[in-house]
C-alpha cells in the first residue's frame, strides 16, 4: 500500500484493449484510484487517454512488482486470466479481473483456494450489474407482490465478428456473453431470496437471424418466483439491440431500454415510448454514447470496491470469486443439459 499521505489506491492495468477504452478512463475519473501504469504485449498503445497524464507503459512483471501499484486490473483474453491471477495474488496485490477467472470450474476453485489462503481481495468485473438497463428493471421487479409470478425476457443481438474467431467454441461464446446476463439475474435472485429450479439451453433455430448457428443461443432459467428467457444472437449482420422486458402474467410492465450496439454504432438510446412504472411514474429516457455508459458502470463498480475495502461490509459486497463460481456452475449445467 502506498504512503498514508496519499489516500488513493494505485492501479495498474494489464491489457490495453477494453482496459484502454473503458477501464482506464473510469479509473482516471475516480476520486479513489490513480492509474499508475499499463502493460500489454502489443507494440503500440493508443494514446488518447494517456497523453494528458503521467501514466507509463511498462512490462507485466514490472507492473506487478511496482510498489506504487496496489490494485492490478486484469483485462486480457480470458485464457490468460488464471495464470495472471496466480501471479497477482501471490504478490499480495488486490486483483480485479474481467470475467472469468479461469477456463474451467477447477481453475476457478484453485483461484478461490489461493484467494482464501492468502487473504488477498479479488473482485470480478461484472459491470452489467451497474448498467441502467438492469438496475432500473430490477428495481421495478422488486415492487411486484411476492405472490405474483413474473418473467424477464432479454434479447441481445450483437455484431457477428465472432465468426472471425476460428477457435471460438460454443462454450466460449456462452462464457463471453451469457455470463453477464446470468450474473445479473443470479444476483437479483439472491437479493430477493428466489431459488433456482432449472436452467436449459434451447438449440433450435435462432428467432433473430433465423439460422441454426453456433453463435446463437436461447437460455431458459426458472426460479421459484420468476423466470428468465434470454436470446443471444451473434450471427446478426445489422446493428445490434439489447432489450430487457419485465412481464407479469397478464401484461408488459416495462420495455426497459433499447440499446443499439455495434462497432459502428456506439449510441446508448432509449427509443421506446414512456411506459408506466409500478409507483405511478414513467421511465426516464437516456441518451449518451455506449462507451461512456460502460465507463460510468465501471466507476460505480470501483466505488463499491473501495467502499467494501474500507468498511468490509458484507451486505454491500462487490462481485467476487464466489459470484464467478456461481455463474460458471450454471453455465456448465446448461451446457451439460443441452448434450443430454
Amino acid at each position: 500500500m502506498r504512503s498514508s499521505a496519499n489516500s488513493k489506491y494505485g492501479v495498474g492495468i494489464i491489457g490495453t484493449n477494453y482496459g484502454y477504452k473503458v477501464v482506464a478512463p473510469a479509473i482516471i475519473e475516480s476520486s479513489n484510484f490513480d492509474l499508475i501504469c499499463v502493460a500489454n504485449s502489443s507494440s503500440a498503445i493508443p494514446g488518447e487517454y494517456f497523453q494528458e497524464s503521467t501514466i507509463i507503459r511498462t512490462s507485466k512483471a514490472e507492473l506487478i512488482t511496482n510498489p506504487e501499484v496496489d490494485v492490478v486490473w486484469v483485462s486480457t483474453p480470458p485464457e490468460t486470466h488464471f495464470g495472471l491471477l496466480e501471479e497477482v495474488l501471490s504478490s499480495g496485490k488486490i486483483a480485479i479481473c474481467e470475467k472469468l477467472c479461469g477456463n474451467s470450474i477447477d481453475e476457478l476453485k484453485a483461484i478461490n483456494t489461493l484467494n482464501m489462503g492468502l487473504g488477498v481481495p479479488i473482485f470480478i468485473n461484472f459491470e452489467f450489474r451497474y448498467d441502467p438497463i438492469y438496475t432500473r428493471i430490477f428495481n421495478m421487479a422488486k415492487k411486484i407482490p411476492n405472490n405474483q409470478f413474473f418473467r424477464f425476457k432479454v434479447n441481445w443481438q450483437t455484431y457477428a465478428n465472432v465468426r472471425n474467431r476460428i477457435s471460438y467454441s460454443h462454450r466460449d461464446f456462452l462464457l463471453d456473453f451469457a455470463i453477464h446476463v446470468l450474473d445479473c439475474f443470479l444476483n437479483f435472485a439472491h437479493d430477493i431470496g428466489a431459488q433456482l429450479i432449472s436452467a436449459e439451453e434451447n438449440r433450435s433455430k435462432c428467432s433473430v437471424c433465423e439460422t441454426y448457428s453456433e453463435n446463437c443461443t436461447a437460455i431458459n432459467v426458472l426460479f421459484d418466483h420468476f423466470s428468465l428467457e434470454a436470446i443471444i444472437c451473434r450471427q446478426y449482420t445489422g446493428n445490434g439491440i439489447h432489450k430487457v422486458e419485465l412481464l407479469t402474467e397478464s401484461s408488459l410492465i416495462s420495455s426497459g431500454i433499447v440499446q443499439p450496439f455495434s462497432s459502428d454504432n456506439l449510441f446508448y438510446f432509449d427509443g421506446s415510448t414512456p411506459s408506466e412504472n409500478l409507483d405511478g411514474g414513467s421511465e426516464i429516457h437516456l441518451k449518451s454514447y455506449y462507451s461512456d455508459m460502460r465507463v460510468f458502470a465501471i466507476g460505480l463498480l470501483l466505488e463499491d470496491i473501495v467502499g467494501h475495502m474500507k468498511s468490509s461490509n458484507e451486505s454491500n459486497r462487490p462481485p467476487n470469486i464466489q459470484d464467478a463460481l456461481r455463474v460458471q456452475l450454471l453455465i456448465d449445467h446448461i451446457l451439460e443439459s443441452s448434450l443430454n
